[in-house]
């Protein structure tokens, strides 16, 4: 039996999509050597995209109790600097 696109019909679309769509993925590795100062700051980065990732995801959560789609037109501009500097200066 053969397992090529020849034989689509009789596999599910899904698969047939996937095994004539496939494309060859390189990757490279590249190591990082920082200073302590260095990893301080990139540690102290990850927190602070965390932080925003876990509030993206508990706004998304309470606007989906209150019956809201909340997206990242919606998300975004609470942490966009454009928006914290438009509301300083409004007032």
């Amino acid at each position: 039996m053969s397992t090529g696109p020849s034989n689509c019909s009789q596999k599910s679309t899904l698969i047939c999509f996937l095994y004539t769509n496939l494309m060859t993925v390189l990757a490279h590795k590249t190591a990082l050597n920082p200073t302590r100062s260095q990893e301080h700051l990139l540690w102290e980065h990850v927190g602070y995209a965390r932080f925003a990732a876990n509030r993206a995801i508990e706004d998304f959560r309470e606007g989906l109790a209150d019956d809201e789609w909340r997206d990242d037109r919606t998300l975004r501009p609470r942490w966009s600097y454009a928006a914290d500097f438009q509301r300083t200066t409004d007032r």
